[in-house]
């Protein structure tokens, strides 16, 4: 029954995951901007590598920091809105 959880972080820099069922492993590896899913394949062979079979993972979870630090770091292209950026960020919570 498979029986690992694992969590993938795609960043700028790292890919990091953490890996748990009773016992918890985590590991880094050097992102590769200009083809993420290498990396993220990278680090899932070090999983494998340390003894974790793929088919004893039950649950994957992945997300990636690179587009909210490309925010924060006022970074890419450049766009024009038709409102403010307290108007874009406070309409998807609104009903």
């Amino acid at each position: 029954m498979p029986s690992w959880m694992v969590g993938i972080d795609t960043g700028g820099t790292f890919i990091a995951f953490d890996a748990q069922s009773g016992e918890r492993r985590v590991a880094k590896v050097t992102s590769v901007p200009s083809d993420p899913p290498q990396a993220v394949i990278r680090a899932l062979g070090e999983l494998f590598a340390g003894g974790i079979d793929p088919s004893d993972i039950g649950f994957l979870v992945h997300g990636t920091t690179v587009a909210t630090n490309a925010l924060i770091e006022n970074k890419g292209v450049k766009t024009k809105t038709r409102t403010s950026w307290k108007r874009v960020m406070w309409v998807p919570a609104s009903r």
